[in-house]
């Protein structure tokens, strides 16, 4: 997990937040959010902190919303494959 302030503008962000796939429903990941947002909560000029998460990650989106995260936006993900000739 990635925790950034930037107390200037207001803003907190949570970003890279994953626990191990052997470790899940543990409460590691309730124990580690936690531990970011009581850092930005340091900060008494935050007051907004956004975060990302897959929209098909159900588990992950439920954790956030019970510690009071709201749905703002869904993104969209592209790719394109580049073809490289040896």
């Amino acid at each position: 997990m990635y925790v950034e302030a930037e107390p200037t503008y207001g803003e907190g962000n949570i970003e890279f937040f994953a626990v191990k796939e052997s470790e899940r429903g543990k409460g590691l990941g309730g124990q580690l959010l936690a531990v970011g947002l009581n850092w930005l909560f340091i900060f008494d000029t935050i007051d907004i902190i956004t975060l990302c998460v897959n929209s098909s990650n159900e588990k992950a989106i439920r954790l956030y919303e019970q510690v009071g995260f709201k749905r703002k936006h869904e993104l969209s993900f592209f790719t394109k494959e580049i073809e490289i000739d040896v």
